[in-house]
């Protein structure tokens, strides 16, 4: 929350990710607890991974992951929101590189589904175009001037003295 809040400060924007173990306490856990116990395996077999690999296997059955939902994605959209403020958050998604995505956020079909409930929240137009691309386009558009501002600038060749 400390580095959201520095979104006001700095004119920045926080792009929301819908990996289920940031968005959801429980999936936290049980990762944080599959992680523990994969430790623990290769300690208990450290001439074995293939014993502590069907040990960890049996474990995950034994304890299957919750899910995350669409819920947790609004709510944490909702969350970014109250602490970053309107004007420094937008939709990132990160559907690639992670091995489940919340239930009803599979793909980015769920971008509707995700804005038509912030509506149902309370979001106005103006908020959900800021959300959806503005504050993006906001953002891009100060890089774009910082760059312009620096290309008469000769690039810095100065090196760090090997040591």
């Amino acid at each position: 929350d400390d580095v959201l809040a520095m979104m006001k400060d700095n004119g920045g924007i926080v792009m929301v990710t819908f990996v289920p173990g940031f968005i959801n306490e429980q999936v936290r856990s049980w990762s944080a607890n599959r992680s523990a116990e994969q430790a623990r395996l290769n300690s208990l077999h450290p001439g074995d991974p293939e014993r502590a690999r069907r040990e960890l296997a049996e474990w995950t059955t034994a304890h299957p992951i919750p899910r995350a939902t669409l819920d947790d994605v609004v709510a944490h959209i909702q969350h970014v929101r109250d602490v970053a403020g309107i004007d420094h958050i937008g939709l990132g998604g990160d559907f690639d590189g992670v091995d489940a995505l919340p239930v009803d956020v599979e793909a980015v079909d769920a971008y509707p589904r995700i804005l038509g409930r912030l509506i149902q929240n309370g979001w106005s137009d103006a908020d959900i175009r800021k959300l959806a691309g503005e504050n993006m386009l906001r953002v891009m558009r100060g890089v774009e001037a910082v760059s312009e501002s620096q290309t008469a600038l000769r690039p810095n060749l100065s090196r760090l003295n090997d040591r």
